[in-house]
Protein backbone atom coordinates (compact mmCIF):
# COMPACT_ATOMS: atom_id res chain seq x y z
CA UNK A 1 0.00 0.00 0.00
CA UNK A 2 0.94 3.47 -0.26
CA UNK A 3 3.06 5.51 2.51
CA UNK A 4 0.19 7.68 2.96
CA UNK A 5 -2.56 5.22 4.09
CA UNK A 6 -3.61 5.16 7.64
CA UNK A 7 -1.52 2.91 9.61
CA UNK A 8 -4.90 2.01 10.93
CA UNK A 9 -6.46 1.11 7.44
CA UNK A 10 -3.78 -1.30 6.85
CA UNK A 11 -3.59 -2.91 10.10
CA UNK A 12 -8.08 -3.52 8.92
CA UNK A 13 -7.03 -4.59 5.74
CA UNK A 14 -4.64 -7.03 7.27
CA UNK A 15 -7.34 -8.93 9.39
CA UNK A 16 -9.29 -9.66 5.86
CA UNK A 17 -7.40 -13.11 5.94
CA UNK A 18 -7.83 -14.31 8.95
CA UNK A 19 -11.49 -13.49 8.80
CA UNK A 20 -11.81 -15.22 5.75
CA UNK A 21 -10.17 -18.36 7.28
CA UNK A 22 -12.25 -18.33 10.14
CA UNK A 23 -15.57 -18.04 8.30
CA UNK A 24 -14.06 -20.93 5.64
CA UNK A 25 -13.21 -23.37 8.46
CA UNK A 26 -16.47 -22.58 10.34
CA UNK A 27 -18.31 -23.09 6.72
CA UNK A 28 -16.72 -26.38 5.93
CA UNK A 29 -17.64 -27.56 9.59
CA UNK A 30 -21.01 -26.96 9.19
CA UNK A 31 -21.31 -28.22 5.42
CA UNK A 32 -19.87 -31.64 7.43
CA UNK A 33 -22.14 -31.43 10.14
CA UNK A 34 -25.04 -31.65 7.65
CA UNK A 35 -23.94 -33.92 5.78
CA UNK A 36 -23.12 -36.45 8.28
CA UNK A 37 -24.96 -35.73 11.04
CA UNK A 38 -28.17 -34.12 9.40
CA UNK A 39 -27.44 -30.82 11.80
CA UNK A 40 -26.75 -27.57 11.73
CA UNK A 41 -23.90 -25.64 14.10
CA UNK A 42 -25.86 -23.67 15.58
CA UNK A 43 -28.88 -26.34 16.43
CA UNK A 44 -25.48 -28.35 17.72
CA UNK A 45 -24.54 -24.94 19.96
CA UNK A 46 -27.82 -25.31 20.97
CA UNK A 47 -28.14 -28.65 22.19
CA UNK A 48 -25.21 -28.24 24.04
CA UNK A 49 -26.41 -25.42 26.31
CA UNK A 50 -29.76 -26.89 26.67
CA UNK A 51 -29.06 -28.41 30.13
CA UNK A 52 -27.79 -24.91 30.95
CA UNK A 53 -30.99 -23.97 30.16
CA UNK A 54 -32.95 -26.03 31.83
CA UNK A 55 -30.87 -25.66 35.00
CA UNK A 56 -31.09 -22.33 35.37
CA UNK A 57 -34.76 -22.33 35.97
CA UNK A 58 -34.29 -23.92 39.43
CA UNK A 59 -34.14 -22.15 42.95
CA UNK A 60 -30.67 -23.92 43.64
CA UNK A 61 -29.46 -21.51 40.28
CA UNK A 62 -31.23 -18.73 41.28
CA UNK A 63 -29.45 -18.99 45.04
CA UNK A 64 -26.00 -19.71 43.63
CA UNK A 65 -26.71 -16.73 41.27
CA UNK A 66 -27.45 -14.07 44.49
CA UNK A 67 -24.48 -16.01 46.52
CA UNK A 68 -21.81 -15.31 43.21
CA UNK A 69 -23.51 -11.56 42.88
CA UNK A 70 -22.88 -11.06 46.58
CA UNK A 71 -19.38 -12.34 47.06
CA UNK A 72 -18.26 -10.04 43.77
CA UNK A 73 -19.87 -7.03 45.65
CA UNK A 74 -18.00 -8.17 48.26
CA UNK A 75 -14.68 -7.76 46.23
CA UNK A 76 -15.06 -4.16 44.64
CA UNK A 77 -16.87 -5.75 41.22
CA UNK A 78 -20.42 -4.90 40.01
CA UNK A 79 -21.97 -8.64 40.74
CA UNK A 80 -25.35 -7.85 39.25
CA UNK A 81 -24.16 -6.42 36.18
CA UNK A 82 -21.75 -9.62 35.84
CA UNK A 83 -24.32 -12.65 36.65
CA UNK A 84 -27.13 -10.73 34.42
CA UNK A 85 -25.09 -10.84 31.58
CA UNK A 86 -23.91 -14.41 32.25
CA UNK A 87 -27.71 -15.70 32.85
CA UNK A 88 -29.74 -13.16 30.16
CA UNK A 89 -29.22 -15.61 27.39
CA UNK A 90 -30.76 -18.21 29.90
CA UNK A 91 -33.69 -15.95 31.17
CA UNK A 92 -34.23 -15.05 27.20
CA UNK A 93 -35.00 -18.25 26.12
CA UNK A 94 -37.08 -19.32 28.87
CA UNK A 95 -39.28 -15.73 28.83
CA UNK A 96 -39.61 -17.30 24.56
CA UNK A 97 -40.89 -20.53 26.34
CA UNK A 98 -43.07 -18.63 28.58
CA UNK A 99 -44.22 -16.12 25.37
CA UNK A 100 -45.03 -19.50 23.31
CA UNK A 101 -47.32 -20.75 26.29
CA UNK A 102 -49.25 -17.88 26.75
CA UNK A 103 -49.82 -17.53 23.54
CA UNK A 104 -51.15 -21.18 23.43
CA UNK A 105 -53.65 -20.54 26.05
CA UNK A 106 -52.53 -21.72 28.64
CA UNK A 107 -52.91 -20.59 32.39
CA UNK A 108 -49.81 -22.19 34.28
CA UNK A 109 -46.23 -20.36 32.72
CA UNK A 110 -43.76 -22.94 32.49
CA UNK A 111 -40.80 -21.03 34.17
CA UNK A 112 -40.47 -18.61 36.94
CA UNK A 113 -37.26 -17.13 37.71
CA UNK A 114 -36.72 -14.86 34.15
CA UNK A 115 -35.04 -11.08 34.87
CA UNK A 116 -38.70 -9.80 36.32
CA UNK A 117 -37.91 -11.77 39.12
CA UNK A 118 -34.07 -11.15 39.55
CA UNK A 119 -34.78 -7.51 39.36
CA UNK A 120 -37.83 -7.21 41.34
CA UNK A 121 -37.62 -9.96 43.97
CA UNK A 122 -33.82 -10.46 44.49
CA UNK A 123 -32.69 -6.92 43.59
CA UNK A 124 -33.69 -3.26 43.13
CA UNK A 125 -32.70 -1.09 40.41
CA UNK A 126 -29.58 -0.04 42.59
CA UNK A 127 -28.67 -3.41 42.87
CA UNK A 128 -29.57 -3.58 46.42
CA UNK A 129 -30.48 -7.32 47.51
CA UNK A 130 -34.21 -7.45 48.45
CA UNK A 131 -35.02 -8.97 51.67
CA UNK A 132 -38.45 -10.64 50.83
CA UNK A 133 -37.88 -13.46 53.30
CA UNK A 134 -40.90 -11.72 55.24
CA UNK A 135 -43.22 -11.17 52.46
CA UNK A 136 -42.73 -15.13 51.57
CA UNK A 137 -44.22 -15.68 55.14
CA UNK A 138 -47.60 -13.70 55.13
Amino acid sequence: MPEDVPILTIQSFKLIVPIFAVLISISAFNVFLDAEFGVHFPQLIEELFRPLVLASDSLAAVLISILICQLLWFMGIHGALIITGIMNPFWMSNLLENQTALEAGGQVLPHIYLPAFWDFFCFDRRGRFNTTLGLSCD
